[in-house]
């Protein structure tokens, strides 16, 4: 969570935040509470570079990572004309793997980095949520427990229309839907949020923990050549073959569950939700 910073393009070793170590170590009982986001925030200058460019669009479409010359990593900018993932690699946002024959990869250092990117890319495009649902998310961990699939997409829902302003856009894709949900979830001792690649082949969308289950959630968008039920069933084949969890956690109830967003309703479907055994 707090490791995976390289700095040099010979470096044998990553290396920790030692901010957000010390903070951990401090305070272990808090779980592994994002420092990154706290201490750094959403300076200006990156705030600004992430509202004037498409770095998000172009970054998750190249499975988080982007590919530069490795002189392009010690050059100097004139900060008005500085490439975004350059400002990123230098303030800490990105770091460097793979380097062969003068290129480089720049990608999310940690999961805690990837989750301030998160909540930089909800402030950038106007879906920061103001949680006034503090009550119904502090349920959500024996909802998950219970299985209760119905309460837990009415938390969803819930969440998601705080955040449908007019200015945004974000049942397009589920990408928006799935961030939005992980970034405004609680991270704490109840409810643990993790990624974890499965297999290797890929992530699931939405994985939480708590003392007793694993959850994991496949969402899928309906769309005009893709109906409710077609959807469905498409999210359930994927969790099927991809075989999310199955080799995970044997200590924990394990429900892997496929949810349904319907792009004209605008709302995650309780009636297109289903556990895949």
């Amino acid at each position: 969570y707090y490791d995976g910073f390289q700095f040099a393009i010979n470096a044998k070793e990553t290396v920790y935040n030692p901010w957000s170590i010390i903070s951990f170590f401090t305070s272990p009982t808090d779980g592994l509470v994002n420092y990154w986001f706290k201490s750094a925030g959403s300076s200006s200058a990156v705030m600004k570079y992430l509202k004037d460019s498409n770095f998000f669009e172009s970054f998750h479409t190249n499975n988080n990572e982007i590919i530069v010359y490795e002189h392009e990593l010690s050059s100097r900018y004139e900060i008005t004309k500085i490439p975004t993932h350059i400002l990123l690699f230098q303030s800490g946002y990105l770091t460097i793997r793979k380097v062969l024959d003068g290129v480089a990869e720049l990608v999310y250092p940690n999961a805690e980095v990837e989750d301030s990117m998160l909540m930089l890319y909800l402030e950038a495009n106007n879906l920061e949520p103001d949680i006034k649902f503090a009550e119904e998310i502090a349920t959500l961990a024996e909802n998950i427990d219970q299985k209760n699939l119905s309460c837990i997409v009415d938390i969803f829902n819930a969440i998601l229309n705080d955040c449908a302003s007019v200015l945004s856009d974000i049942f397009k894709e589920e990408r928006s839907v799935r961030d939005i949900i992980y970034t405004a979830l609680p991270q704490g001792i109840t409810l643990q949020k993790i990624k974890e690649r499965e297999r290797d082949k890929g992530f699931s969308d939405l994985q939480l923990l708590t003392k007793k289950t694993r959850m994991v959630i496949e969402f899928k968008l309906t769309h005009k050549d893709r109906d409710e039920k077609s959807s469905l069933e498409e999210a359930i084949d994927q969790i099927k073959k991809k075989k999310y969890a199955v080799d995970a956690f044997h200590d924990y109830k394990l429900y892997r569950v496929a949810m349904v967003i319907s792009s004209t309703e605008k709302t995650i479907l309780p009636n297109f939700c289903a556990e895949v055994l």
